[in-house]
């Protein structure tokens, strides 16, 4: 477990600082402390989401459930928590909570990177034993055998998507249209989402099941469709005022009736 959080503590460490560093300074301590107020998100809405799940094992051992050092989050859980504390943080010195959300994609990526690699240092989140080759990985009981390197694909599908998400970004667009704040950070979190349900389909460490698919894979699903709104809600709803407005008579064309006119055609 100490290999983990030192990989994590690594991880987050390198996200809060590239974050800052390619942020306009006068951004840059609004992202550093928005950075810090997602990771504490982060750690309290994992760990709930871990005892939630394993009530059952945590009723009987309560000094645990309050003790982060003991391990135990779910990503699920650790999404939600950094996204409302941010929120959060965003309101309260007043900044827009999808241009911090943008510029703290790399804190997203480097720490979902190294979330991958510490699973593949103390095993979970591994992949099926292959009969020749694969990588050496850890199994929940300690074993090591040559496993599809579920936790390394992780990781390179985590900057890979960080990757492709600045390319879009710095596309240029139409003259008189400009990318709306928060749009990056909404497609990043679809892109890892999808990138997490792919690879549950490829997992041989158990998990909880529900319908015959492993709950942080419906977790995953929730988190696609809820992106996908918040990505093109804005662009609808700007379509629908387009269109009630093209639907209204020209104003020269409205008849407009003055103050006492009934009474002087009389």
């Amino acid at each position: 477990m100490i290999i983990y959080a030192v990989i994590i503590g690594l991880g987050a460490t390198v996200g809060l600082a590239w974050s800052a560093w390619q942020s306009p300074a006068r951004l840059a301590r609004p992202v550093l402390d928005g950075g810090l107020a997602a990771l504490m998100g982060s750690l309290l809405g994992g760990k709930i989401a871990e005892v939630l799940l394993n009530w059952a094992y945590y009723r009987q051992h309560l000094a645990e459930a309050v003790n982060p050092g003991k391990g135990g989050l779910e990503w699920p859980g650790a999404l939600l928590g950094a996204l409302l504390l941010l929120a959060g943080y965003a309101a309260w010195v007043r900044q827009p909570f999808g241009l911090l959300a943008d510029r703290l994609l790399p804190l997203l990526a480097c720490c979902t990177c190294a979330a991958w690699l510490g699973c593949w240092a103390t095993g979970c989140f591994y992949g099926e034993r292959l009969a020749a080759g694969g990588l050496l990985s850890l199994d929940e009981s300690g074993e090591v055998a040559g496993r599809l390197p579920l936790q390394i694909l992780g990781a390179l599908l985590s900057l890979f998507t960080l990757w492709l998400v600045q390319q879009v970004s710095r596309r240029k667009l139409p003259p008189g249209k400009g990318r709306r704040p928060g749009e990056s950070a909404w497609m990043g979190l679809a892109l890892y989402a999808a990138g997490w349900l792919a690879l549950s389909f490829l997992r041989a460490s158990p998990a909880p099941v529900l319908a015959g698919l492993a709950w942080d894979a419906w977790m995953a699903i929730v988190f696609i469709l809820l992106t996908l709104a918040m990505l093109l809600a804005p662009a609808l709803v700007a379509r629908l005022h387009s269109s009630s407005l093209h639907q209204q008579p020209p104003l020269e064309n409205r008849s407009v009736e003055l103050p006492g006119s009934k009474e002087k055609a009389r």
